[in-house]
């Protein structure tokens, strides 16, 4: 039976809903350009429905939406871009063709078309890195942007890219770190364009959830922008500067998220150059000291001060001295990464400075029974400058029977600490 659509979309609605392999993709997708159809409601769901339904059709559907997303109607562009994320979201590959024709609408002089693209961006970005990173410099450019939704779905288009290729994000960098810094409460200036519930939190004046909102996208925004940067760090460290606002954020930032990022890339930053080690000690120093900081944070500065041990010796292990009390709690706590950084950087310690060191002596033997090898191993360096008679019976024992190679040759290395002699 032939279906003959009335002209307004309905019955194109009604077969979508319950026949939408019968749809043609290319009529479908047409409808978009249809003024007198395109505002209407449930015609973008019926078309990504259609489209979804019949993904032999995929070179139709692309041919269609690439030409309403150059529409002079910025209706038209705005419905088209909607479509391709919302396909996106579920089959991200199947218009990934369309990434240059969503790239060039993140220029678009209209707003909402502006923010869809960005959304379908991210979406297939994944898929089509290359074609993606030409749109790296506008996405950095809508960091800044007055509309915070476009301010995140910006960052998270960036961390879409870098997670493909972190190397075509590197001129975003400057944005990304802009980003970074803790604002202060009540610094968020009223937002004039998020939309505010009917119904208010009980005692709170709609003006307070507006500014709550803010202050949650605002959060948002930094800790997306702060992995987006980690990640960058990892795979190339010389595209990320050590200035300040990373410092500061590891020491001193209110939410966790951006703190462990921001320390993650300090550790990448670290490794990779000399003189990013004498910049970090001092706050890293501080960062393990804080008792109020998280675990795994702690551990993780503590075994970026052990790299800088390695590097500046004389300088890192004098302003570690104060934390040495401070490491050997963090040794006996039920956290891999503190236990493994503490015992990390004990190493150097106990080398420079055995008589302060021997309080963290008791922390050390239990750390010579932890599951993991890692933590063995060097709990066995550390316990070589600070043994007794008993500590070095320990050793011996782990030199002949450990199970792990690294562990038995860091119990020798430690036993000839102690002139090799298990009963002296």
């Amino acid at each position: 039976m032939a279906h003959h659509d009335t002209g307004d979309g309905t019955d194109f609605l009604s077969r979508a809903r319950n026949e939408p392999a019968t749809v043609p993709v290319s009529d479908a997708v047409s409808l978009l350009t249809a003024p007198e159809v395109v505002g209407r409601d449930g015609l973008v769901g019926a078309i990504v429905t259609v489209i979804e339904a019949n993904p032999d059709q995929r070179d139709h559907a692309v041919e269609v939406l690439r030409n309403a997303l150059s529409s002079p109607d910025p209706e038209v562009r705005n419905a088209a871009a909607t479509v391709v994320g919302s396909v996106a979201e579920n089959r991200p590959t199947l218009l990934s063709a369309l990434t240059p024709s969503l790239v060039e609408c993140l220029d678009d002089d209209a707003t909402l078309p502006r923010i869809n693209a960005t959304h379908a961006l991210m979406e297939v970005a994944p898929h089509a890195p290359d074609a993606s990173a030409r749109g790296v410099q506008t996405l950095a450019e809508h960091l800044e942007s007055e509309f915070p939704n476009l301010r995140e779905l910006a960052a998270r288009c960036l961390l879409a890219i870098a997670q493909a290729d972190s190397a075509s994000i590197e001129p975003a960098v400057p944005a990304l770190l802009d980003v970074l810094p803790c604002e202060r409460t009540g610094s968020e200036t009223e937002p004039t364009d998020i939309d505010v519930p009917g119904k208010t939190t009980p005692g709170k004046s709609p003006v307070t959830e507006r500014m709550a909102d803010a202050r949650t996208r605002r959060l948002r925004l930094r800790v997306i922008s702060a992995e987006t940067i980690a990640t960058v760090a990892r795979e190339d460290p010389s595209a990320v500067p050590l200035d300040d606002r990373l410092l500061d954020a590891i020491e001193a930032d209110v939410a966790v998220p951006v703190r462990r990022w921001a320390t993650d890339t300090v550790a990448a930053l670290v490794r990779s150059d000399v003189d990013n080690s004498r910049l970090a000690i001092d706050p890293l120093v501080r960062v393990v000291g804080d008792s109020n900081a998280p675990l795994a944070i702690r551990g993780v500065a503590a075994e970026t001060l052990a790299h800088c041990a390695e590097i500046r010796f004389e300088e890192t292990t004098a302003a570690a001295r104060s934390v040495i009390s401070d490491l050997g709690e963090l040794l006996s706590v039920d956290d891999q990464t503190a236990r493994a950084g503490s015992a990390a950087l004990l190493t150097y310690l106990t080398e420079r400075f055995p008589d302060e060191a021997s309080v963290t002596s008791t922390a050390i033997r239990a750390a010579l029974d932890a599951e993991s090898d890692s933590v063995r191993a060097r709990a066995a360096f550390a316990l070589g400058y600070v043994a007794d008679s008993d500590d070095r019976r320990k050793l011996a024992s782990l030199r002949e029977n450990d199970p792990s190679e690294a562990v038995r040759g860091a119990a020798d290395v430690a036993l000839r600490e102690t002139n090799g002699d298990p009963d002296s």
